[in-house]
């Protein structure tokens, strides 16, 4: 990939997190990245393509590095719900104002009156489903797709705490929470 469209893809994300997809327009993306007009869109030939291909690298990223990284990686079931856990708690930490889950905002502001841009975020969130419900099944607990979904939901509203209070304890304590559940988990399914 080259520079200049790695540039304006984490621009772009970058801005879309913190202003949202629609208050953010091309012209906002051009001149945070310095990019000219047919820079832009010689890579983006519309918005709407630059929020897939936004969409797109957030997915290949999290499909490396979490899905295939930890999820896939790991065998102990347990072990990787955690580290999936301390992963997404990591990306957070860092970061002196929390804009909340770049792909979360996505869902929120195009999902229900955009179907191109729907079917993508659902891919992503249909493929991590998928590997948390290997994990809950692995685990043998009792309906591990309505586990894997209500895992994504603690994730993803701990996230949006975390947006609206400004405090990482937030995200902290509720992840630690998490891990209890899927501890508690484990213990019912052995016993």
């Amino acid at each position: 990939m080259s520079e200049t469209k790695n540039r304006i893809l984490a621009v772009a994300t970058q801005l879309f997190c913190e202003k949202g997809y629609h208050a953010t327009s091309v012209r906002d993306v051009m001149e945070a990245t310095k990019a000219s007009k047919s820079q832009f869109y010689y890579y983006f030939p519309a918005k709407k393509d630059l929020v897939l291909a936004v969409i797109d690298r957030h997915f290949t990223q999290w499909k490396s590095e979490c899905f295939e990284g930890i999820l896939q990686k790991q065998n102990n079931p347990d072990e990787a719900l955690e580290a999936m856990l301390d992963w997404i708690y990591q990306s957070h930490v860092n970061q002196l104002t929390h804009y909340g889950c770049p792909v979360g905002n996505l869902i929120i502001e195009l999902a229900a009156n955009d179907a191109e841009s729907r079917a993508a975020l659902q891919a992503f969130y249909g493929q991590w489903i998928a590997l948390l419900t290997e994990k809950f099944t692995a685990l043998q607990v009792e309906k591990p797709n309505i586990q894997a979904q209500q895992l994504i939901a603690g994730i993803q509203g701990s996230i949006l705490l975390l947006k609206l209070s400004q405090d990482l304890t937030v995200l902290k304590d509720n992840f630690d929470e998490l891990k209890i559940k899927i501890a508690q988990m484990k213990l019912s399914s052995t016993s």
